[in-house]
């Protein structure tokens, strides 16, 4: 009883830091605050939005009923807060924030995903590589391999790759579903250079995990992982399935595992847990660029947005539209945000041969809400109603 009142007393349990640094992408000065549970999260969102050697300073552990409305001093200072947070704790009285959420199930189509090796060039080149590897595959059920492929291939691919941002599942927690799992491994001659756990679930297979001996570069640029996820959809297809549980992305579009899986026919299915509310307190150089260069998704009642930023009082091009619709759109996403920074220019002109509806809305940076200085999202502009 008394670990289950310690596991919801912590719900309402958030450490709170206060950021600043370099912005990745212009160099601009940043100040954030992060409200949050998870460190692993907070170093997503600073190795996100700051150039390397952020100052971080801790600022303690705080009670709060309502995330949403914690107030610090040194909010007068911040440029941009992060809360993380359970949807079902917003109080939804503040429309000038985004909800990303932290994590994002997607599934794929096993045929659709073989036709896209038949045609898209990207995913092509991929395979020519696995070719030339020589890369083969064997399936295990061997716990000894199980717990190989835990030591010397996902462990260090995933803390090499994330470094103080990755998110680790435990060999105990997968030597449980040991019974109705399976180790796909990729071996180049007899030596096993990648590897991945299959669960096999009530609604079908899923993508446990993966990982490259020794997290070796070497193998992922010969084609290890390319092999993994075509090797996967042969496997798969023959043991009679249709679809694969892709497992949980980030919502934000640069994220490599997110554009990797897309690549390969990735749909969006659901959110999981919670998920990062995004403010915009003062609307400055650091801000606008890390808006801009990081596009992202949002849970909406009606589904999946994405949103993105432009910064510009000229008219976006044809081909500035046609490289943001393919950088934030997927099978699941229901309409694109644009949101112009400008307050002041007209507003954006969007065509409508797009694959996806598309509004537009301008940030008002004038505009504040109740003297809390948070900036003002006018109202939107349907530019293309499908």
């Amino acid at each position: 009883m008394a670990t289950l009142i310690r596991k919801y007393l912590s719900k309402f349990r958030y450490s709170v830091w206060f950021l600043e640094g370099a912005e990745r992408h212009s160099n601009a000065d940043l100040r954030m605050l992060y409200v949050g549970g998870s460190e692993v999260n907070k170093n997503y969102i600073a190795n996100l939005a700051f150039r390397p050697a952020v100052h971080e300073r801790f600022l303690g552990r705080f009670w709060m009923l309502r995330p949403t409305r914690f107030k610090h001093e040194l909010a007068a200072e911040t440029d941009m807060v992060v809360t993380e947070i359970k949807k079902g704790f917003m109080d939804g009285s503040d429309k000038s924030c985004f909800f990303v959420p932290c994590w994002i199930d997607g599934r794929i189509n096993i045929d659709e995903t073989l036709h896209l090796t038949e045609t898209i060039e990207k995913i092509k080149c991929d395979l020519r590589r696995v070719r030339k590897s020589q890369y083969a595959h064997q399936v295990s059920h061997e716990r000894k391999e199980f717990i190989d492929f835990y030591n010397h291939m996902y462990v260090p691919h995933t803390t090499k790759n994330y470094g103080n941002e990755a998110t680790l599942h435990s060999l105990e927690g997968i030597l449980k579903k040991f019974e109705w799992s399976e180790l796909l491994l990729i071996k180049d001659g007899e030596k096993p250079i990648a590897g991945e756990v299959i669960e096999y679930q009530s609604n079908g297979p899923k993508l446990l995990c993966l990982g490259v001996l020794n997290g070796d570069r070497r193998y992922v640029n010969a084609g290890a992982i390319a092999a993994l996820f075509y090797f996967r959809l042969m496997h798969l297809k023959n043991k009679g399935y249709t679809e694969i549980d892709f497992g949980a992305s980030r919502g934000f579009w640069n994220d490599g595992v997110l554009r990797y899986k897309r690549k390969w026919g990735l749909n969006l299915t659901a959110t999981r847990g919670g998920g990062f509310l995004i403010h915009q307190l003062n609307l400055n150089r650091g801000t606008k660029a890390f808006l801009e260069n990081n596009p992202f998704i949002i849970s909406e009642p009606d589904g999946l947005s994405s949103v993105c930023f432009f910064d510009d009082k000229r008219t976006m091009t044809q081909k500035e539209q046609k490289r943001i619709l393919s950088t934030v759109n997927a099978p699941g996403i229901k309409k694109l945000l644009v949101y112009q920074m400008d307050g002041h220019s007209p507003t954006l002109p969007f065509s409508e041969n797009t694959p996806l509806p598309v509004e537009v809305r301008r940030i008002n940076p004038t505009g504040q809400e109740n003297g809390s200085g948070l900036l003002r999202l006018e109202s939107a502009e349907l530019n293309n109603n499908r």
